[in-house]
Parts: structure tokens; C-alpha cells; sequence
């Protein structure tokens, strides 16, 4: 009984050893953060397109293989004023040309709209590296930053939207 006791102890030992090197290490991959002045960005702009409900379909597609609502709260969405700095912003051109395939990537604004952050994940996205991106653009910049679009390694999604495209 003593033995079987033992080899269970040892074996609830080691199962703790290997989540705890999990959790390091997946709490350690930060993402890469690349901070642009808005001014260095080039002037050219894109018909900026954004419909909620493609972010939806995107966010129930991705709680569907994990039954989890980190998308949902990870893609959650704001208002933007129509024509505000935020839409200028998110139209450059450059900002999705630096988009590559395959990388889950993030745009953020700063508070002051002076910089942009264009966020690469090392892997898959989720809530707490999508917080550490807030965060160092954050401590970057001196206030706090919006997430402005998400780019799933394929397909391009705002994540704030004027009223009439919330409407839709």
C-alpha cells in the first residue's frame, strides 16, 4: 500500500513539475511589439472595411474548437467616430502591408494617436498575450492603447467600428 502510495505522490510530483514548466513558458513568450510614429507612416490609405459581422463569424468559429470565450473577449469591440484619427489610422496602407502569413498580428493606437504598435504573436493569440501587447505599447507610449485591427495569419478584422457599420 506504502508503494502505491509513493509512485502516486511521485507521479502527482512530476504531472506538477511539467504544468508548471508549461505555464512558464507560455507566460514568458511575449509578443514582439514594434513601435511607428504615425508620422513616419506613408500617406497612402486603403478603402478601410469593416463589418462586424465578419469579427462575429470569426469569434464564434474560434470558440467553436475550444469551447472557450478567449476570442470573444480577446477580439472584443469598441466604437470609433466616423472619419476620427483612429479611422485615418487603421486605412494605411503600410500598416497591412507589414502583415505576414501565417503570423497572428495586432494594430494598436495610441492614446494620443502619435504611434502605432504592430504586434506579432509567436503563437497562437490569446487574452493574456494580447494584454501584454496593451501593456508594453502602454508603458511605450505613456498612456494607454486601443486595439484597432487583428490579422488571424490570413484575414484582416477591425476591431472598432463606426455606428453604421455596428448597425449592419
Amino acid at each position: 500500500m506504502s508503494k502505491m502510495k509513493n509512485i502516486a505522490v511521485l507521479s502527482s510530483i512530476v504531472a506538477a513539475s511539467l504544468i508548471a514548466i508549461f505555464v512558464v513558458q507560455y507566460a514568458n513568450s511575449a509578443p514582439q511589439v514594434d513601435m511607428i510614429s504615425v508620422e513616419q507612416l506613408p500617406a497612402e490609405t486603403l478603402n478601410l472595411h469593416c463589418s462586424r459581422e465578419e469579427l462575429q463569424m470569426k469569434i464564434e468559429k474560434e470558440k467553436a474548437k475550444s469551447s472557450s470565450s478567449e476570442y470573444e473577449t480577446m477580439l472584443s469591440y469598441a466604437l470609433r467616430r466616423d472619419g476620427d484619427g483612429y479611422s485615418k489610422i487603421m486605412a494605411n496602407k503600410s500598416l497591412y502591408d507589414r502583415f505576414e502569413a501565417g503570423v497572428e498580428s495586432a494594430v494598436l493606437i495610441s492614446e494620443n494617436q502619435a504611434h502605432v504598435a504592430l504586434v506579432k504573436f509567436e503563437r497562437p493569440a490569446n487574452v493574456n498575450s494580447f494584454l501584454k501587447a496593451v501593456s508594453m505599447c502602454g508603458r511605450e507610449t505613456g498612456g494607454s492603447c486601443t486595439p484597432v485591427l487583428f490579422y488571424d495569419g490570413a484575414n484582416t478584422f477591425c476591431l472598432l467600428f463606426t455606428e453604421n457599420e455596428i448597425a449592419k
